[in-house]
């Protein structure tokens, strides 16, 4: 058994790549692991209830006030002595670094392709995003290449590192989902989790909610900004949207539950291109059909089960008519969750982490 720490000063304790799959699947196999990362509601039961501890820090988002988090973090991580480090964030690899001189076994985890990411940044201006870019390239690179080991969302994500990274892709623990709503019991439902942005299709789903006038939304999720809350706030369809803000994991899956579509408009940024979204498995784990964006990959994805349809998030007019025909057919739902059972499933990625953590221990131990 090995003492492992996952760490984070970005993401919340809850989660679901962190809490519920790495340091849960971890867990079941024997180490003593422990989830540093932001405050969240009912982490550290979720935390007990998988096995393992969740300390948090505060709620403090700003950039300047995580990077005086990180002059706390030592005192803390020497107290829990950990064997393996999983940093989930990239503004924490020279702090990685420091952890590695130090001793300590650190694993870097990429959720995202952060290059691709700073393309799109509305902060940067827009000159300036590809030279951020290329130069986060190239700076990231020697600090990764320091590190023991390296984890990656999707193929694209572990290609971005420029070095040899293992791929855990973020695919449903069907154990942890409830059983399916039956179609007769399903309401007349839409519903999306994740952030609410512009380029996540916040004002698509609107839209499309005006044009369903039978039909409520469900948006489970924090906004990214009160200017876009106001927005909506102001839209004639919004005396039928019940926003939730953020919620744990399972309420999450037991607030979507019922639905009758899954929403994933979001907008074709390049970050967004490939990636594997969570909430669109999510929806077919649930048995919920899906409405997605129509970038190549998902269309894969979504034809490939015949789980429901895609659309070009851009033409209201198409995104309406998918709706209409997957919200018409039998079925899609159903094939969805066999999908998921089938294909997309944690059970397979969970043992290739498990497999790779042991690996990384024993060749401390031979290096030791």
């Amino acid at each position: 058994m090995a003492r492992i720490l996952h760490l984070s000063t970005v993401h919340p304790a809850s989660d679901p790549r962190i809490l519920e799959k790495e340091a849960a699947s971890m867990a079941a196999a024997g180490h003593d692991v422990t989830v540093l990362a932001r405050f969240a509601e009912g982490a550290m039961a979720r935390g007990r209830a998988l096995g393992l501890r969740v300390e948090t820090l505060a709620q403090q988002r700003s950039r300047r006030g995580r990077l005086l988090d990180q002059l706390g973090l030592d005192a803390r991580i020497a107290r829990l002595r950990p064997d393996l480090v999983f940093i989930h964030d990239p503004e924490l690899l020279p702090f990685a670094n420091w952890l590695k001189r130090r001793g300590y076994g650190v694993v870097y985890d990429a959720h995202e392709d952060l290059p691709l990411q700073l393309l799109s940044k509305p902060w940067l201006p827009a000159w300036a995003r590809m030279p951020a870019a290329m130069a986060t390239v190239v700076a990231q690179k020697p600090l990764l290449a320091r590190l023991d080991g390296r984890l990656a969302a999707t193929q694209p994500v572990a290609e971005s590192l420029g070095l040899p990274a293992t791929v855990v892709r973020n695919f449903p623990d069907l154990r942890q989902f409830p059983k399916p709503v039956a179609q007769k019991e399903r309401q007349k439902l839409l519903v999306y989790v994740g952030g609410l942005s512009e380029i996540r299709g916040l004002r698509e789903m609107m839209a499309l909610l005006q044009s369903l006038p039978d039909y409520r939304l469900r948006l489970v999720g924090a906004w990214g900004s009160e200017a876009l809350r106001r927005w909506a706030e102001q839209h004639p369809a919004w005396s039928r949207v019940e926003a939730t803000g953020p919620l744990t994991h399972q309420e999450a899956l037991e607030a979507i539950a019922p639905a009758r579509l899954g929403l994933c408009l979001l907008q074709p940024r390049p970050n967004y291109l490939e990636a594997l979204p969570t909430k669109l498995f999510e929806y077919m784990a649930l048995g919920i059909p899906v409405l997605a964006s129509n970038f190549p990959l998902w269309r894969d994805i979504v034809e490939g089960a015949d789980c429901g349809g895609v659309a070009d998030p851009s033409k209201p007019d198409q995104v309406l008519a998918a709706a209409q025909t997957i919200l018409k057919a039998r079925g899609q739902g159903r094939r969805g969750r066999i999908a998921v059972r089938d294909q997309y499933s944690w059970q397979a990625e969970s043992e290739h982490l498990v497999a790779f953590v042991d690996d990384l221990l024993a060749l401390r131990v031979n290096s030791g």
